[in-house]
């Protein structure tokens, strides 16, 4: 009890001493100490505390809480706590430490207000004398003489005086929360301990001496140490388990007569964060598990044997999410059917009767025919063999139809109905499906014929020039009954005939080939009434599917002919207006000409269409007068010379621009400096000097910047719309380019206005600072990412990465649709789909960022060691690297190169431009169709090399000729 009693008195030392005449203070009579565990979460604070284990990989807070127990009755004294040094212990191998960024190994004699170790009800004095996260764990059976060395965190204290006013309690009637830990479980080995040590503390005047500390419960004391309460959690992995079944009927779910399949692979995978999959085997009776897992997204799925179908889940994947929660998942089903024979005999019934009798020999090379699910269409045929026997495998779940095509001079006397309809059952094979058929007595002596022709204009009419078709199959339903009876091939010209045949009403269809599609008859089928005459011209007409596509290329000369060197243009998008109608809802799917400039529509039928170009916004169409083809389609006759040229349009003498940056001002300076950090999200507008209505709006991207092309020479007004949650910091007046001129007044700290501009000027830096109105608790940490809680506290949000203090590899690819792939020294690449802001913090080090656009239109901004791709969707910033490559992609690109405050060398060659500076950073850009280059008016000679290049270069500023 000394040794507390002395702490307590060097620790007032610390306080301010002005109020040192306000009170006397002495040892507090008696504290309870509260420890409880807190949800992770971002509801109601506080956190709803957690009754039952903790599961692994799941964060949560320690929150410690304290109170002054002695009788509230009790008047005679001033009752509350002043100061409260408190050590704090945890296993490390256990749980993890989540904060604090102002924590050291050797402690914080000056934690801020905000920190979470000490609350704001505790305001004047608030340290930690020292830190070490793997001291613990202090055990409630551990000896007294080591005890204090394993605690982690030591003498956390706080609070000079009540944060309500002097002499006012704190702690007297409810428990107070002192401090707040966040920490992530590690491991699933049950029990884990949180160790609270009192070192000392004071109170107001007339207190009695110290007695002890208690636990509130569910804290217990610690019978080792004086003054010390401790409390378990305990923590476990989380389980997924199902079954895996036989499913019997194949209709995808676990009827009660079907069983479970043993030795089957299951595959569980980690989606978030991603990891190795994992698999097991179901047991004897389907039944599966996955346990002690993490907290995390996964999904399920089975590895399907040979000679089974899947039939639920749909797409073999059951995806699941364990959380605190949710620590379990159960009764995931994967059902599998597995796939059935079915074989039988066709014989010749020599006495009609319908059954195969001995001495009736088995019928070779006849048609039989799989009708799957018995919806009408024939899927499979077979030829019996020498013996007669027939066989269909791999037949799936459904009930299903087997038919026969009756050879000529036979009809059929089994079965009855002239097909045999089956409902398979998982796994169980059918035999003994027999045909039977007898020779016909009765003399046929009708004939059916026709011709099959290529209906070269597609209108069901067969009219002069049009040829027939060898080489099709044409079916004979004799009585119309709808089983097929013979079939035949048309000759060289398209002719075909039955013969034979008995008198009545008997019906013809052709097997249309594939690439076809038929004109005529429209429903496939001819019925025709013979006795014993030939019923001649039956017609069926066809036409061949085409294919209609071309070239889209990048007319360099503007002649509008492809000629050579001109390279194809990718990303164009192309329509076909089917049959010239304007509607839409029958045009196939637009095409994008791919890498070669290519586009092709597959399988088109008869017709006039139309084939229409989108031309792309900076170009010009050379070729044809029109942007659009029209084509009458001819059956067989693909068209591959549909070609499209385009040539980007010329840079318009007097396209001016104005630029510049909304960004944290920190020191309130007016300069850009360079550990200051962009804001994205803020709208700036565009006026008329004389106008009163925006000619053009701007969302600033990821590093703060923003644009206004394609401006016609004029006066002009910027306007910044203030984010509710920042501050005006400074407003820079910025210079008009290649004269170098501030030009303009600045209106306040929102707007500039009369920037005059003439033709080809570019205006920069026309900057907004601004600063943060009021930061969140995290915003102080040292660790934490400037870019990400500058985001979060002015509402914009965005995905946030870093790289390492190394040298890093990092590569960002935008596929289109705004999807975005980033990869940090070639670990598995995190894909994003929303299109929200990506910012990347290379964090220093040589290195080497590749930025790769898609097929659609981007935007880059390049300056001193940072790039910017904006897209349709959004945009991805790299910022801290040495070493930058962006490669358009194929779209409409455009890009501003920004160069250093250094001198700097520009080489453009080819499809490629290239900025070194003298501090040892390096810019490539690629397939870029324009880039402006720009170099504000300073003191540092910055050199140019231009050779010849087949994009639009404009530079702008100071540049010199090498």
């Amino acid at each position: 009890m000394r040794s507390h009693r002395r702490r307590s008195v060097k620790n007032t030392r610390r306080y301010n001493p002005r109020f040192e005449s306000l009170e006397r203070r002495n040892l507090l009579a008696t504290l309870g100490i509260d420890i409880r565990f807190l949800e992770a979460t971002s509801g109601p604070d506080p956190a709803p505390e957690i009754s039952g284990p903790v599961l692994r990989g799941a964060s949560f807070t320690v929150d410690v809480r304290v109170q002054d127990i002695r009788d509230a009755s009790d008047t005679s004294t001033n009752r509350g706590i002043i100061a409260l040094p408190l050590d704090i212990a945890w296993d490390n191998a256990a749980v993890e430490f989540k904060g604090d960024a102002n924590l050291s190994a050797t402690g914080n004699s000056n934690l801020p207000l905000s920190d979470p170790l000490v609350t704001s009800r505790f305001p004047l004095q608030r340290a930690v004398d020292s830190f070490n996260p793997t001291a613990g764990p202090v055990l409630p059976d551990m000896a007294s003489t080591v005890i204090l060395e394993n605690f982690n965190l030591r003498c956390v204290r706080g609070g000079a005086l009540p944060a309500a006013g002097f002499g006012q309690e704190i702690g007297a009637t409810t428990s107070e929360s002192f401090s707040r830990l966040p920490f992530v479980a590690t491991t699933s080995d049950g029990q884990t301990f949180f160790t609270v040590h009192l070192d000392g503390s004071l109170s107001f005047a007339d207190a009695a001496p110290l007695d002890a500390v208690v636990g509130i419960s569910p804290t217990t004391d610690v019978a080792a140490l004086t003054n010390t309460v401790t409390r378990s959690l305990t923590i476990v992995g989380g389980s997924i388990s199902g079954m895996k079944f036989d499913d019997a009927n194949g209709n995808g779910m676990l009827d009660g007569s079907e069983s479970g399949v043993a030795g089957i692979t299951m595959k569980l995978t980690p989606t978030t964060p991603p990891g190795t999959p994992v698999d097991v085997l179901t047991d004897t009776d389907g039944n599966f598990i996955f346990d002690d897992l993490a907290a995390g997204s996964y999904f399920v799925s089975e590895v399907i044997a040979t000679g089974r179908l899947l039939t639920t889940p749909a797409n073999n994947r059951i995806d699941v999410t364990l959380d605190q929660t949710n620590q379990s998942a159960s009764d995931l089903l994967f059902g599998n059917f597995t796939t059935v024979t079915l074989e039988g005999i066709k014989f010749i019934d020599s006495n009609g009767n319908g059954i195969r009798e001995p001495g009736e020999a088995g019928q070779p090379n006849v048609t039989i025919q799989l009708d799957l699910l018995n919806d009408g269409t024939i899927d499979r045929e077979v030829m019996t063999g020498a013996d007669g026997s027939y066989q269909f495998t791999d037949v799936g779940p459904g009930m299903h139809a087997i038919g026969e095509v009756v050879p000529p001079d036979f009809e059929q006397t089994a079965p009855m109905g002239g097909r045999h309809v089956v409902t398979t059952i998982s796994g169980q094979d059918v035999a003994m499906l027999d045909f039977g058929n007898r020779q016909e007595t009765v003399p046929d002596t009708a004939s059916i014929a026709g011709v099959k022709f290529d209906d070269i204009n597609g209108n069901g009419m067969r009219e002069l020039g049009e040829p027939g078709r060898g080489g099709v199959t044409i079916r004979l339903d004799l009585n119309n009954d709808g089983s097929i009876d013979r079939t035949t091939t048309t000759d060289t010209s398209g002719n075909f005939i039955f013969e034979n045949l008995p008198a009545g009403t008997h019906s013809v269809s052709e097997i249309v080939p594939d690439g076809s599609i038929r004109t005529t008859p429209s429903d496939n089928l001819i019925i025709v009434t013979v006795t014993n005459n030939t019923d001649t011209g039956n017609m069926f007409g066809n036409f061949q599917l085409t294919d209609l596509g071309g070239n889209v290329f990048n007319d360099a000369n503007r002649n509008g002919l492809r000629e050579a060197g001109e390279s194809g243009r990718p990303g164009v998008t192309v329509r076909l207006d089917f049959l010239s109608d304007g509607d839409a809802m029958n045009d196939p799917a637009p095409q994008v000409s791919d890498a070669l400039g290519n586009y092709a529509f597959n399988d088109i039928g008869p017709g006039s269409h139309t084939i229409i170009v989108m031309v792309l916004d900076g170009f010009d169409l050379t070729s044809p007068a029109t942007n659009q083809y029209v084509v009458d389609n001819r059956s067989g006759a693909s068209r591959t010379d549909l070609d499209f040229g385009l040539a980007a349009v010329m840079q318009p003498v007097g396209t001016s621009s104005i630029s510049g940056f909304v960004y944290n001002d920190v020191d309130r300076d007016g300069q850009f400096d360079s550990e200051e950090v962009g804001l994205p999200g803020v709208t700036v507008q565009l006026f008329l000097s004389s106008g009163s209505t925006p000619v053009q709006t701007a969302v600033t991207s990821v590093d703060g910047g923003y644009q206004f092309k394609n401006l016609p020479s004029g006066s002009y007004r910027v306007v910044e719309l203030q984010p509710e949650r920042l501050r005006d910091a400074s407003i820079t007046l910025g210079s008009v380019l290649p004269s170098g001129e501030n030009r303009g007044v600045t209106l306040g700290q929102n707007g500039f206005d009369g920037i005059v501009l003439a033709d080809g000027d570019t205006a920069i830096d026309y900057n907004f600072g601004e600063i943060i109105a009021a930061a969140t608790k995290r915003f102080v940490l040292s660790d934490t990412n400037v870019r990400s809680e500058m985001a979060s506290n002015i509402g914009t949000g965005g995905e946030f990465l870093r790289g390492t203090t190394g040298d890093d590899t990092i590569v960002v690819e935008h596929f289109g649709g705004g999807r975005i792939s980033v990869s940090i020294n070639n670990a598995v690449p995190c894909i994003f789909t929303e299109g929200d802001n990506i910012s990347i913090d290379a964090l220093g080090g040589n290195d080497n960022i590749m930025i790769i656009g898609s097929l659609e239109n981007e935007t880059f901004r390049t300056g001193p060691s940072q790039a910017v791709m904006i897209t349709a969707q959004g945009t991805v910033g790299v910022f801290n690297a040495r070493q930058i490559e962006v490669i358009g992609g194929g779209g409409s690109d455009t890009a501003v190169v920004r160069d250093s405050t250094g001198s700097d060398q520009l080489i453009a060659s080819g499809n490629t431009l290239r900025l070194d500076s003298i501090f040892g950073s390096r810019t490539v850009v690629t397939d870029v169709d324009s880039i402006q280059a720009t170099s504000p008016i300073d003191v540092a000679p910055d050199s140019v090399t231009q050779n010849a290049t087949d994009y639009i270069l404009r530079l702008t500023g100071d540049w010199l000729s090498a």
